[in-house]
């Protein structure tokens, strides 16, 4: 079992709910039948279905509704160009 890190761009201050957020998560592919092989990722759209699937699955009150590739030199926290 290996651990995912999450980074959201910022956190909720108690009572507040928000419509909607960014994070970034770094994805590194491993191969199952070669252990050590990276394999390369898996498009936007299977990340996002795949997500939603395991939300719903475990009665989450989240949904995925974008995917994207970004620099490896992303933070959703250090690159936000807007707050409101």
């Amino acid at each position: 079992m290996s651990v995912l890190l999450i980074y959201p761009l910022h956190g909720q201050d108690a009572g507040v709910h928000a419509l909607s957020n960014v994070c970034h998560v770094d994805v590194e592919r491993i191969s199952k039948r070669k252990p050590g092989e990276v394999l390369p990722p898996h498009e936007p759209s299977v990340v996002k279905k795949a997500v939603n699937r395991f939300l719903q699955k475990n009665e989450g009150d989240i949904i995925i509704t974008d995917v994207r590739c970004v620099a490896a030199d992303f933070h959703a926290r250090y690159k936000a160009q807007e707050r409101t």
